[in-house]
């Protein structure tokens, strides 16, 4: 009797409680997972966005502080040697930490280096000799 019940439909058969494991086991987008951000920095990311900061604070120098080769070539070598540790923290911990931390010090710079450039190009405006007036020339013919 019992069995004629669960073929009738008014319990579910053995069979489809494995189907429905089965689906159940197979869906991954449940709510009981952590999601997954595929925008996050991964190491390269974050490496590669320090050694552009530093290009664009060497930029800056090179441009606004008379041609200065030196400290240019200076702030790239430093800036790439921080590419480099940051690249291997976030390689060798596998936290997106550390990307989104650059992500955030990298948006601050950005508008620290815009207010810059606007500020040196500014300076560099008034700074410039006003241009040099000609005498009057006087009529010879009085």
């Amino acid at each position: 009797m019992l069995h004629a019940a669960a073929v009738c439909g008014f319990c579910v058969p053995a069979r489809q409680i494995l189907i429905v494991k089965s689906l159940r086991m197979a869906y991954t987008g449940g709510m009981d997972e952590e999601t997954r951000d595929f925008n996050a920095f991964n190491y390269l990311d974050s490496g590669g966005a320090v050694a552009l900061l530093a290009v664009v604070a060497a930029a800056l120098n090179y441009t606004f502080n008379d041609k200065n080769v030196t400290w240019s070539v200076l702030i790239v070598l430093v800036g790439l040697a921080a590419a480099l540790v940051v690249g291997a923290l976030q390689y060798f911990t596998g936290q997106d930490r550390v990307g989104k931390l650059v992500c955030l010090v990298g948006g601050a710079l950005t508008i620290l280096y815009v207010i810059i450039a606007v500020l040196a190009w500014s300076s560099d405006e008034d700074d410039a000799p006003p241009p040099a007036e000609e005498p009057a020339q006087q009529s010879e013919g009085h």
